[in-house]
């Protein structure tokens, strides 16, 4: 079974730092879908990464902004904490 991650980054992200969010997946041998500026849709066959490890990850490329990481529809990243908030209590949050 293969590990399914959807990233999707701030707008405010230079091409610079998407191309190395970019570079950052190319080193493992995972599949990449990025058509669009901002969205990263990876397929990890090898289950190679975690979505905390993403995030911590990609925190250290891209140190300001947002940037969502979700995985089997729970969700993780860094942003304001009002924003983060919501996420918290209403995506992650178990019906």
């Amino acid at each position: 079974m293969s590990n399914k991650f959807i990233i999707i980054a701030d707008e405010m992200f230079s091409a610079k730092t998407k191309d190395a969010i970019t570079e950052y997946f190319e080193k493992y041998d995972v599949g990449i879908w990025h058509w669009v500026s901002n969205v990263w849709l990876i397929v990890d066959k090898g289950n190679a990464l975690s979505r905390l490890q993403i995030r911590d990850d990609l925190r250290k490329i891209a140190s300001a902004g947002t940037l969502l990481v979700m995985e089997d529809g729970i969700c993780t990243g860094f942003a304001p904490s009002e924003a983060g908030e919501w996420i918290k209590d209403n995506w992650n949050k178990q019906s």
